[in-house]
């Protein structure tokens, strides 16, 4: 099944750090195309300081876990488009990711 990231869009839906549960964290929603299938995931951009570093960290929903737990090469495609979303750096969509083999019985 082909695998397309349809949109990326800031969510209205802010979530909260898991390393500061004050603060609120940005989140995207994700329109991903899996064969004839639309899915909306919702994935977060979390930071983190270790050291004296920031580390940012693409939090995702348990949909998105779930399909996409057999194919991490996709998990971490997906990831990536989020994290340059965030970070300002052009994106261009739709964009084609390959074919997914492992998750018929998932979706739907």
């Amino acid at each position: 099944m082909k695998v397309q990231v349809k949109e990326i869009v800031p969510s209205q839906t802010p979530w909260h750090s898991q390393f500061d549960p004050n603060q609120e964290i940005g989140t995207f929603d994700v329109k991903v195309e899996i064969g004839n299938f639309q899915h909306q995931f919702k994935l977060a951009v979390d930071i983190d300081l270790i050291g004296e570093r920031q580390i940012q960290i693409v939090r995702t929903d348990d949909e998105f876990e779930e399909i996409f737990k057999f194919d991490l090469q996709f998990h971490r495609d997906i990831c990536k488009l989020v994290s340059s979303v965030y970070n300002h750096q052009p994106v261009q969509l739709p964009t084609n990711l390959g074919e997914l083999e492992k998750a018929e019985s998932l979706i739907g």
